[in-house]
Protein backbone atom coordinates (compact mmCIF):
# COMPACT_ATOMS: atom_id res chain seq x y z
CA UNK A 1 0.00 0.00 0.00
CA UNK A 2 2.85 2.59 0.84
CA UNK A 3 5.00 1.20 -1.89
CA UNK A 4 2.09 1.08 -5.03
CA UNK A 5 0.20 4.15 -4.54
CA UNK A 6 -3.08 2.60 -3.82
CA UNK A 7 -4.86 3.65 -1.08
CA UNK A 8 -7.93 2.12 0.19
CA UNK A 9 -10.16 3.60 2.50
CA UNK A 10 -10.99 0.77 4.67
CA UNK A 11 -8.50 -2.20 5.24
CA UNK A 12 -8.50 -5.88 7.19
CA UNK A 13 -5.74 -6.65 8.96
CA UNK A 14 -5.66 -9.35 12.37
CA UNK A 15 -4.31 -7.71 15.10
CA UNK A 16 -1.08 -9.56 15.07
CA UNK A 17 -0.13 -6.82 12.31
CA UNK A 18 -1.72 -4.00 14.15
CA UNK A 19 1.74 -2.56 15.49
CA UNK A 20 3.10 -2.95 12.24
CA UNK A 21 0.40 -1.34 10.02
CA UNK A 22 0.49 1.60 12.25
CA UNK A 23 4.22 2.21 12.62
CA UNK A 24 4.14 1.78 8.87
CA UNK A 25 1.42 4.95 9.07
CA UNK A 26 -1.36 3.59 7.41
CA UNK A 27 -3.86 3.75 10.13
CA UNK A 28 -5.96 6.64 11.28
CA UNK A 29 -7.33 6.41 14.89
CA UNK A 30 -10.94 5.30 15.20
CA UNK A 31 -13.86 7.38 17.29
CA UNK A 32 -15.39 5.08 19.54
CA UNK A 33 -18.39 6.91 19.55
CA UNK A 34 -19.02 6.07 15.83
CA UNK A 35 -18.68 2.50 16.11
CA UNK A 36 -22.13 1.63 16.76
CA UNK A 37 -22.02 -1.97 17.88
CA UNK A 38 -18.51 -1.57 20.16
CA UNK A 39 -20.27 -1.92 23.36
CA UNK A 40 -21.81 -5.54 21.97
CA UNK A 41 -18.12 -7.01 21.07
CA UNK A 42 -16.46 -10.13 23.16
CA UNK A 43 -14.93 -8.19 26.43
CA UNK A 44 -11.68 -10.11 25.42
CA UNK A 45 -11.80 -8.88 21.93
CA UNK A 46 -12.79 -5.08 22.82
CA UNK A 47 -8.85 -4.49 23.67
CA UNK A 48 -6.79 -7.35 22.52
CA UNK A 49 -3.48 -6.27 22.03
CA UNK A 50 -2.97 -3.86 18.69
CA UNK A 51 -6.29 -2.64 18.65
CA UNK A 52 -5.60 0.32 21.65
CA UNK A 53 -1.96 2.10 20.77
CA UNK A 54 -0.96 4.63 23.18
CA UNK A 55 -4.49 5.23 24.56
CA UNK A 56 -6.56 5.48 21.12
CA UNK A 57 -8.30 2.98 19.45
CA UNK A 58 -7.03 2.11 15.77
CA UNK A 59 -9.05 -1.71 15.39
CA UNK A 60 -12.58 -2.50 15.49
CA UNK A 61 -12.49 -6.44 15.58
CA UNK A 62 -14.75 -8.59 13.29
CA UNK A 63 -14.12 -11.52 13.03
CA UNK A 64 -12.35 -14.56 14.72
CA UNK A 65 -11.34 -18.13 14.19
CA UNK A 66 -8.76 -20.77 14.40
CA UNK A 67 -5.74 -22.30 13.18
CA UNK A 68 -5.62 -25.81 13.87
CA UNK A 69 -5.53 -29.24 12.31
CA UNK A 70 -8.16 -30.24 9.33
CA UNK A 71 -8.56 -34.04 9.15
CA UNK A 72 -10.02 -37.29 6.97
CA UNK A 73 -11.86 -38.56 10.20
CA UNK A 74 -12.02 -42.14 7.52
CA UNK A 75 -7.99 -41.94 6.85
CA UNK A 76 -5.96 -41.10 10.03
CA UNK A 77 -7.39 -43.97 11.77
CA UNK A 78 -8.26 -44.36 15.81
CA UNK A 79 -4.50 -43.27 16.50
CA UNK A 80 -5.53 -39.39 15.48
CA UNK A 81 -8.99 -39.60 16.19
CA UNK A 82 -10.97 -36.86 17.76
CA UNK A 83 -9.79 -37.99 20.84
CA UNK A 84 -6.03 -37.99 20.31
CA UNK A 85 -5.28 -34.58 18.25
CA UNK A 86 -1.95 -33.46 18.42
CA UNK A 87 0.46 -31.31 16.26
CA UNK A 88 2.44 -34.09 16.50
CA UNK A 89 0.77 -35.55 13.44
CA UNK A 90 3.12 -33.49 11.14
CA UNK A 91 6.39 -34.79 12.24
CA UNK A 92 5.77 -38.31 12.36
CA UNK A 93 6.57 -40.26 8.88
CA UNK A 94 3.35 -42.39 9.67
CA UNK A 95 1.35 -40.54 6.92
CA UNK A 96 4.29 -38.40 5.00
CA UNK A 97 3.42 -37.11 1.46
CA UNK A 98 0.11 -37.02 2.21
CA UNK A 99 0.44 -33.87 5.12
CA UNK A 100 -0.26 -30.21 4.45
CA UNK A 101 0.71 -26.95 6.08
CA UNK A 102 0.71 -23.55 5.36
CA UNK A 103 3.37 -21.74 4.31
CA UNK A 104 3.90 -19.26 6.75
CA UNK A 105 7.48 -18.59 8.65
CA UNK A 106 5.72 -18.00 12.21
CA UNK A 107 3.09 -20.96 12.09
CA UNK A 108 6.24 -23.43 11.05
CA UNK A 109 8.19 -21.76 13.42
CA UNK A 110 6.11 -21.63 16.56
CA UNK A 111 3.97 -24.88 16.27
CA UNK A 112 7.22 -26.48 16.07
CA UNK A 113 8.04 -25.11 18.70
CA UNK A 114 4.93 -25.91 21.09
CA UNK A 115 5.30 -29.49 19.82
CA UNK A 116 8.66 -29.10 21.82
CA UNK A 117 6.84 -28.14 24.83
CA UNK A 118 8.10 -24.36 24.76
CA UNK A 119 5.81 -21.60 26.22
CA UNK A 120 7.35 -18.78 24.93
CA UNK A 121 6.71 -19.42 21.24
CA UNK A 122 6.31 -15.98 20.41
CA UNK A 123 10.02 -14.97 21.75
CA UNK A 124 12.34 -17.83 21.36
CA UNK A 125 16.16 -17.93 21.78
CA UNK A 126 18.71 -18.32 19.96
CA UNK A 127 19.22 -21.60 21.62
CA UNK A 128 16.09 -22.96 21.22
CA UNK A 129 15.56 -21.95 17.82
CA UNK A 130 18.93 -24.50 16.89
CA UNK A 131 16.54 -27.52 18.31
CA UNK A 132 13.40 -25.57 16.77
CA UNK A 133 14.87 -25.90 13.10
CA UNK A 134 15.34 -29.51 13.61
CA UNK A 135 11.51 -30.47 13.90
CA UNK A 136 11.03 -27.72 11.00
CA UNK A 137 13.04 -29.76 8.64
CA UNK A 138 11.61 -33.30 9.99
CA UNK A 139 8.18 -31.40 8.89
CA UNK A 140 9.25 -30.51 5.56
CA UNK A 141 10.58 -34.00 5.08
CA UNK A 142 6.52 -34.98 5.36
CA UNK A 143 4.68 -32.65 3.87
CA UNK A 144 2.76 -32.96 0.39
CA UNK A 145 2.61 -29.65 -0.09
CA UNK A 146 3.16 -26.13 1.52
CA UNK A 147 -0.27 -24.08 0.24
CA UNK A 148 -0.48 -20.05 0.21
CA UNK A 149 -4.17 -20.33 -0.37
CA UNK A 150 -6.26 -22.94 1.90
CA UNK A 151 -8.42 -24.08 -1.44
CA UNK A 152 -5.25 -25.94 -2.41
CA UNK A 153 -5.27 -28.27 1.13
CA UNK A 154 -9.60 -28.36 0.38
CA UNK A 155 -8.71 -29.82 -2.81
CA UNK A 156 -6.11 -32.33 -1.86
CA UNK A 157 -8.17 -33.30 1.34
CA UNK A 158 -11.50 -34.39 -0.87
CA UNK A 159 -9.80 -35.97 -3.41
CA UNK A 160 -7.28 -37.77 -0.51
CA UNK A 161 -4.16 -36.69 -1.83
CA UNK A 162 -4.21 -35.16 1.89
CA UNK A 163 -5.11 -36.78 5.12
CA UNK A 164 -4.72 -33.87 7.19
CA UNK A 165 -3.44 -29.99 7.09
CA UNK A 166 -3.12 -26.84 8.78
CA UNK A 167 -6.33 -25.34 8.03
CA UNK A 168 -9.18 -22.64 9.21
CA UNK A 169 -12.73 -23.04 9.93
CA UNK A 170 -14.01 -22.44 6.70
CA UNK A 171 -12.08 -25.64 5.11
CA UNK A 172 -14.18 -27.69 7.41
CA UNK A 173 -17.59 -26.14 6.47
CA UNK A 174 -16.65 -26.79 3.09
CA UNK A 175 -15.17 -30.48 3.12
CA UNK A 176 -18.39 -30.96 5.43
CA UNK A 177 -20.80 -29.97 3.41
CA UNK A 178 -19.39 -32.12 0.58
CA UNK A 179 -20.16 -35.04 2.57
CA UNK A 180 -16.65 -35.75 3.92
CA UNK A 181 -16.34 -36.94 6.99
CA UNK A 182 -13.89 -34.83 8.34
CA UNK A 183 -12.51 -32.97 12.28
CA UNK A 184 -12.05 -29.67 13.06
CA UNK A 185 -9.51 -30.87 15.76
CA UNK A 186 -8.27 -29.58 18.98
CA UNK A 187 -4.59 -30.65 19.74
CA UNK A 188 -3.49 -31.74 23.13
CA UNK A 189 -0.94 -29.25 23.09
CA UNK A 190 -3.45 -25.77 22.14
CA UNK A 191 -5.39 -24.55 19.61
CA UNK A 192 -4.46 -21.43 17.76
CA UNK A 193 -6.65 -18.43 17.65
CA UNK A 194 -7.06 -15.23 16.10
CA UNK A 195 -9.03 -11.98 15.48
CA UNK A 196 -9.06 -9.71 12.28
CA UNK A 197 -10.87 -6.69 11.70
CA UNK A 198 -11.25 -3.41 10.36
CA UNK A 199 -9.06 -0.35 10.08
CA UNK A 200 -9.56 3.37 8.33
CA UNK A 201 -6.71 4.60 6.54
CA UNK A 202 -4.73 7.28 7.68
CA UNK A 203 -5.76 9.45 4.56
CA UNK A 204 -9.00 8.38 3.30
CA UNK A 205 -11.13 11.04 2.17
CA UNK A 206 -14.07 8.88 2.73
CA UNK A 207 -14.74 8.92 6.49
CA UNK A 208 -18.35 8.82 6.57
CA UNK A 209 -19.21 5.83 4.07
CA UNK A 210 -15.68 4.25 5.93
CA UNK A 211 -18.00 4.44 9.15
CA UNK A 212 -20.62 3.06 7.91
CA UNK A 213 -18.63 0.28 6.38
CA UNK A 214 -17.50 -1.36 9.60
CA UNK A 215 -20.72 -0.67 11.33
CA UNK A 216 -22.24 -2.68 9.14
CA UNK A 217 -19.57 -5.70 8.75
CA UNK A 218 -19.90 -5.33 12.47
CA UNK A 219 -23.88 -6.25 12.86
CA UNK A 220 -24.93 -9.16 14.22
CA UNK A 221 -26.90 -9.79 10.94
CA UNK A 222 -23.37 -9.81 9.64
CA UNK A 223 -22.03 -12.00 11.89
CA UNK A 224 -24.67 -14.40 11.53
CA UNK A 225 -24.10 -14.61 8.34
CA UNK A 226 -20.32 -16.01 8.64
CA UNK A 227 -21.31 -18.04 11.24
CA UNK A 228 -23.51 -19.75 9.34
CA UNK A 229 -21.67 -20.14 5.94
CA UNK A 230 -17.99 -20.09 7.14
CA UNK A 231 -17.68 -21.14 10.01
CA UNK A 232 -16.30 -18.30 11.61
CA UNK A 233 -16.95 -16.55 14.82
CA UNK A 234 -17.75 -12.96 15.38
CA UNK A 235 -16.81 -10.06 17.32
CA UNK A 236 -20.32 -9.09 18.49
CA UNK A 237 -21.91 -11.32 20.82
CA UNK A 238 -25.46 -10.57 19.31
CA UNK A 239 -24.82 -12.96 16.33
CA UNK A 240 -24.27 -15.76 18.04
CA UNK A 241 -28.57 -15.16 19.45
CA UNK A 242 -29.47 -15.09 15.25
CA UNK A 243 -27.64 -19.00 14.68
CA UNK A 244 -29.48 -21.86 15.35
CA UNK A 245 -28.57 -23.76 18.05
CA UNK A 246 -27.97 -27.17 16.26
CA UNK A 247 -25.95 -24.87 13.44
CA UNK A 248 -23.61 -23.56 16.34
CA UNK A 249 -23.16 -27.48 17.83
CA UNK A 250 -22.30 -28.60 14.07
CA UNK A 251 -19.57 -25.65 13.58
CA UNK A 252 -18.31 -26.09 17.73
CA UNK A 253 -19.28 -22.84 18.29
CA UNK A 254 -21.77 -23.58 20.98
CA UNK A 255 -19.28 -21.90 23.45
CA UNK A 256 -17.47 -18.87 21.96
CA UNK A 257 -16.19 -17.82 25.52
CA UNK A 258 -14.36 -20.81 26.13
CA UNK A 259 -13.46 -20.97 22.66
CA UNK A 260 -12.15 -17.41 22.94
CA UNK A 261 -10.76 -18.46 26.77
CA UNK A 262 -8.97 -21.26 25.71
CA UNK A 263 -7.13 -20.29 22.49
CA UNK A 264 -3.67 -19.59 21.73
CA UNK A 265 -3.56 -16.30 20.36
CA UNK A 266 -1.14 -15.55 17.54
CA UNK A 267 0.79 -12.28 19.21
CA UNK A 268 2.96 -10.04 17.23
CA UNK A 269 6.28 -10.69 16.74
CA UNK A 270 9.11 -8.27 17.70
CA UNK A 271 10.75 -7.42 14.00
CA UNK A 272 14.40 -8.76 15.46
CA UNK A 273 12.33 -12.40 16.52
CA UNK A 274 10.36 -12.09 13.09
CA UNK A 275 13.45 -11.89 10.87
CA UNK A 276 14.76 -14.90 12.46
CA UNK A 277 11.89 -17.27 11.93
CA UNK A 278 12.08 -15.96 7.83
CA UNK A 279 15.18 -16.53 8.14
CA UNK A 280 14.94 -20.34 9.65
CA UNK A 281 12.09 -21.28 7.71
CA UNK A 282 13.66 -19.90 4.22
CA UNK A 283 17.06 -21.69 5.15
CA UNK A 284 15.45 -25.02 6.53
CA UNK A 285 13.18 -24.91 2.65
CA UNK A 286 16.56 -24.79 0.81
CA UNK A 287 17.50 -27.38 2.49
CA UNK A 288 20.54 -25.97 4.64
Amino acid sequence: MRAGGFQPDVMAPCTYELFKWNDAGLLAPLDPERLVHLPDMFPSLDDIEGSIIDGQRYFMPIDWGNSTIIYRRDLVGEKWSDENVSWEIFYTDEFRNRLGFYDSAGAIVEISALVLGYDNIFTLTDEQLVEVRKMVAIQRDNMRMYWGDQTEAVQALASGELVASYGWNDAYVTLKSQGFDVGLGIPKEGIFTWCCGLVMHAETELVDESYDLINAFASPEAGAFEISNWGYGHANMKAFDLVADDVLEELGLSTPENLLGNGIFFQALAPDIEEKYIRLWDEVRAGS
